[in-house]
């Protein structure tokens, strides 16, 4: 639509010319448009990164899960074949 207003804003006649408060007024309202458009696109970049985050965010805690569970595990197994001497105060 702004780019159909323009043919009349720049027209090549004077008599297809719109009055200068009208051609303000067009340019303001083109502005506002564009303006909102751009927080809508910033707004949907942004939800799109925020679910980038929490995808990343779950794969580290699913990592950690692991690699804590398997460290907590491998201690005990370590520390069950580990056996205490019969008498450990004899030099």
């Amino acid at each position: 639509m702004v780019t159909d207003m323009r043919k009349f804003i720049d027209g090549p006649s004077s008599y297809l010319t719109l009055p200068d408060d009208l051609k303000s007024a067009i340019e303001a309202v083109s502005y506002i448009a564009e303006a909102l458009q751009a927080e809508k696109d910033f707004e949907a970049l942004r939800e799109d990164w925020q679910y980038v985050a929490m995808v990343v965010d779950r794969m580290f805690l699913w990592i950690f899960v692991v690699f804590t569970s398997l460290g907590t595990l491998g201690m005990f197994v370590d520390a069950s074949t580990s056996h205490t001497p019969t008498d450990p105060f004899k030099p």
